[in-house]
């Protein structure tokens, strides 16, 4: 059960680091 959740928080936060990466790449290749 613990896995489970440390894995949970950790697909979370790659979530939104991985957004902050897509939305910085979006933003370089428009300017």
């Amino acid at each position: 059960m613990i896995i489970m959740v440390r894995y949970h928080n950790y697909q979370l936060k790659w979530r939104k680091e991985g957004m902050l990466l897509i939305r910085t790449f979006t933003f370089v290749i428009r300017c």
